[in-house]
């Protein structure tokens, strides 16, 4: 008895596939405050960095591509995928930089979270805080990945990230196709 005690013991100190995976509400937290923190950053260059770190540890690409790309990106192969992946995470690391001081307001601001169940394992993090008096809409889309939950989707005030992507991206291909995409993710930084 006492041996298989420690035994278990064991396991759950040193197997980290055992470890208990964070919620969706503390990931959003986690995610939103480090975004906040970002956006008081002075120089595009710190949040730049803080920003790669950040989407690397939170963020599902292959989940935001699906959505933003839907059909295109099951019908490339892998490596059209892999491609569009190299040339598109940069550019979108770049993007959320620039643009960070959209939810600089929420820095002073006591937020509250509001967590909603979304069909397909989604869940919706809504956090609001105000400023000035305006109410500041922040929703996060997080879906379960790998024993933990990621973000894949956000929407700033009515701003949603996926929705803004997938009618750039469609146009493009629409317009120039496969290679002409990568051609302008090489050459400009992707805007929504």
């Amino acid at each position: 008895m006492i041996k298989t005690i420690r035994i278990l013991i064991g396991l759950l100190l040193f197997w980290p596939s055992l470890t208990v995976a964070s919620t969706p509400l503390e990931t959003a937290r986690s995610f939103l405050k480090e975004l906040v923190t970002v956006s008081t950053l002075q120089t595009i260059e710190e949040r730049t960095d803080r920003i790669r770190g950040l989407v690397q540890g939170h963020f599902d690409f292959n989940s935001f591509y699906q959505k933003t790309l839907a059909d295109h990106w099951t019908q490339w192969t892998l490596l059209e995928q892999l491609s569009f992946d190299h040339s598109f995470r940069g550019k979108f690391v770049e993007h959320l930089a620039k643009n960070a001081n959209r939810i600089k307001s929420l820095h002073e601001t006591q937020i509250r979270f509001k967590l909603s169940k979304l069909p397909n394992q989604v869940v919706k993090v809504t956090a609001t805080g105000t400023h000035g008096g305006e109410r500041i809409p922040v929703s996060l889309y997080l879906v379960f990945r790998n024993g933990d939950w990621k973000v894949y989707d956000l929407d700033v005030a009515g701003a949603n990230l996926s929705r803004n992507y997938k009618g750039r991206f469609n146009y493009l291909i629409r317009n120039e196709g496969y290679s002409g995409l990568l051609a302008k993710l090489s050459t400009t930084t992707p805007h929504p």
